[in-house]
């Protein structure tokens, strides 16, 4: 299956040569965008890559990431490619541990997706025919904590959310292609997130107790 940049056609939309606040990380990286060619008809989606983001090199000895499947199995079966395979794929290649043995223990979490599907309205394009629209919501908890060598640890947690409007006229591939938009999004919003507050994890900061 070929591959395909991650963020080129939102950023290209939204947010095309936006920088992202650095982290707190031996290095620093800005989250750039790169276009993405167009699906060749008839052809199934490319997968989702993150190799344009430069890997964040966190202070850190150890880093350790985990996903959970998604709660609702049956409309996981609506993406290309799971959720829940994209996030780790995002984790393990955007976040590399680079600090020494006198360094501490960062971990990423998503203990949690909720994939959910409600029918919004129903309408007749002719009277023959009936047409339903649902609103479909990607939830997404997670949990970022850092422990130093002392033992004292510090966490946060967070829920993601995105949502868009699918109808049961749509071809799969429509379909499909809707969702990689919607993860897209999802992942604009999820490197932002984590870019801004992980490095005051680390830091210690009290206005997160």
């Amino acid at each position: 299956m070929a591959n395909v940049c991650m963020f080129g056609r939102v950023y290209g939309r939204r947010l095309m040569g936006m920088a992202v606040v650095l982290l707190f990380v031996a290095g620093c990286g800005l989250l750039a965008g790169c276009t993405s060619s167009p699906k060749p008809q008839g052809l199934p989606l490319a997968a989702m890559t993150f190799a344009h983001l430069e890997p964040m090199r966190l202070s850190a000895f150890t880093v350790h990431k985990s996903v959970e499947p998604e709660q609702n199995s049956s409309l996981s079966g609506y993406f290309s490619e799971r959720p829940s395979v994209l996030i780790k794929r995002y984790l393990d290649q955007r976040f590399v541990a680079a600090g020494g043995a006198q360094d501490g223990t960062v971990s990423l979490r998503v203990p949690q997706i909720r994939l959910e599907q409600e029918q919004i309205s129903t309408y007749k394009p002719s009277i023959f025919w009936e047409r339903k629209t649902y609103r479909f919501d990607v939830f997404v908890d997670v949990t970022m904590s850092y422990r130093d060598q002392s033992g004292n640890n510090k966490s946060l947690a967070m829920t993601l959310r995105r949502s868009t409007v699918l109808d049961d006229g749509m071809t799969v591939s429509r379909r499909e292609e809707e969702l990689q938009i919607l993860m897209e999004e999802l992942f604009i919003d999820l490197d932002k997130q984590i870019n801004d507050r992980i490095g005051l994890i680390m830091a210690y900061l009290p206005s997160f107790e």
